[in-house]
C-alpha cells in the first residue's frame, strides 16, 4: 500500500536559537545539525546541545523518539538518522515522528535511506545554487509499503548487518585508542632527533576523479575509493592509472582538517586528499605519528593544507631501531583493525545490495 510520508506521523522542520539569545546551548537535549549526520545510524551523541532555557524557547521543535530525520538543505542533503532519544534538530532536518503503528520505524529509516538520491535530485531540480526540498515537498512524496510483519522482517535482516558493522567499528575505535596511549608512552620515553615530515614520507597531493569511474557488482578488479579520507562504502572499477598500491595514510586536505586513514589496499587518492607513502618508518608507526601531530588548517574562507606545508613540518623522532621495536609489538594489533574494516566494505556492499532489492 502506498503512503506519503505526512501521513506516517508528524514532520517537524527544526530551528535554530537566536543569535541574541544567551544561554540556549547546554547538555539538556541533544541539538542535531548535519555535522551530526556521519555515516552513524544512531543520533547517540551531537556536538552541541541545548539548555533547559534553549529547550523551552524552542518546546514546538522538539521531536520525540523514536524519530528519522533527513538532512533537506545544501551539500549534505540526503542524510539519513535514527533517533531513540528526544532530540531538536536546526532548520536544515526534517523529522518524522509520532510514526503510526502499522510503519516499523527502523523499516521507514532505511527507506529513506535508500532514498537519499531521490531527495538530493528533488532538492536540486529549481536550477538553485543551494539545493532545498521544503517540508510540503518532502511530506508529498508517497512510497509503497509492506505489511507491518514484513517490514520487520526486512528491517531484522538489514539490522543484523549494521549491528555486526557498528561492532566492529567499536572494536576498532577502542585497538585505536588504546594503540596512541602505547604510542604516546613509547614517544614520551624515547630519545628524539630533530626532523621533517617529508624526511620519513613521501608526501602526495590527490588527484581528479577519473573519468572512466562506475559502481559495480563484483569484487572483481575493484578497490575501495575514497575523498576526504572517508570510505563512501562502496567498490568500484575503473581504468585510470591513479590508483596506489603500496599501503599507504591519507590526510584530508581542505574543510575538516587532519582526519586520517591507514590504507592497507589499493586506493584512488582524489581532490581534497593527500597522501603519504613511508620513506623508512613502517606504515603503522606513520599512522599513529600523523594521528599524534593534530595538524592544523590555514585560510581565511576555507581551512587547508597543502604538500609543501606538510614537507615543512618540524617534527622529532625515535631511532628507527626503537621505531621497529614498537612496531613489532603491535602489529597483530593493526592486522585486526585491517581486518575489521575489509569485513565492513564487504558487510556494506551486501547491505547495499539488499536495501536495493527491498526498496
Amino acid at each position: 500500500m502506498k503512503h506519503k510520508l505526512k501521513d506516517l506521523g508528524e514532520i517537524t522542520t527544526g530551528k535554530t536559537p537566536s543569535k541574541g539569545m544567551i544561554g540556549a546551548y547546554g547538555r539538556a537535549i541533544n541539538f542535531l545539525t548535519p555535522r551530526d549526520l556521519k555515516g552513524q545510524r544512531y543520533s547517540i551523541f551531537t556536538e552541541r546541545g541545548l539548555s533547559l532555557k534553549g529547550v523551552k524557547y524552542l518546546k514546538k521543535y522538539e521531536v520525540m523518539s523514536p524519530s528519522i530525520s533527513v538532512s533537506c538543505i545544501g551539500s549534505d542533503m540526503g542524510k539519513v538518522i535514527f533517533n531513540k532519544q528526544t532530540i531538536i534538530t536546526n532548520q536544515q532536518l526534517n523529522s518524522i515522528s509520532n510514526i503510526r503503528k502499522d510503519i516499523d520505524p527502523l523499516y521507514l529509516y532505511y527507506l529513506l535511506l535508500n532514498n537519499r538520491n531521490l531527495f538530493k535530485f528533488m532538492g536540486s531540480g529549481r536550477g538553485s545554487t543551494m539545493p532545498i526540498l521544503s517540508k510540503r515537498e518532502f511530506g508529498n512524496l508517497e512510497f509503497e509499503f509492506p505489511s507491518l510483519k514484513i517490514q520487520k522482517l526486512i528491517s531484522y535482516r538489514l539490522d543484523s548487518l549494521d549491528k555486526k558493522i557498528e561492532v566492529n567499528r567499536r572494536i576498532n575505535d577502542n585497538l585505536l585508542e588504546l594503540m596512541d596511549s602505547r604510542f604516546n608512552h613509547f614517544i614520551s620515553n624515547s630519545k628524539l632527533t630533530d626532523a621533517t615530515l617529508s624526511d620519513i614520507t613521501d608526501i602526495h597531493s590527490g588527484g581528479n576523479k577519473p573519468k572512466e569511474f562506475s559502481k559495480v557488482k563484483t569484487n572483481k578488479f575493484c578497490i575501495p575509493v575514497y575523498s576526504n579520507g572517508v570510505s563512501n562504502n562502496g567498490l568500484y572499477g575503473f581504468t585510470n592509472k591513479a590508483k596506489v598500491n603500496e599501503r599507504s595514510v591519507s590526510i584530508s586536505a581542505r574543510g575538516t582538517i587532519g582526519f586520517t586513514v591507514l590504507h592497507n589496499e589499493p586506493f584512488v587518492p582524489i581532490v581534497r586528499l593527500i597522501y603519504l607513502t613511508s620513506k623508512s618508518v613502517p606504515i603503522n608507526f606513520l599512522y599513529l605519528f600523523v594521528r599524534s601531530m593534530n595538524i592544523q588548517g590555514y585560510g581565511s574562507t576555507q581551512q587547508q593544507i597543502t604538500v609543501p606545508y606538510l614537507k615543512g613540518l618540524k617534527i622529532k623522532v625515535p631511532d628507527i631501531s626503537e621505531i621497529n621495536k614498537f612496531d613489532a609489538n603491535n602489529i597483530s594489533a593493526f592486522d585486526l583493525i585491517l581486518e575489521n574494516k575489509k569485513e565492513n566494505i564487504l558487510l556494506s556492499d551486501i547491505k547495499e545490495t539488499l536495501l536495493n532489492k527491498y526498496f
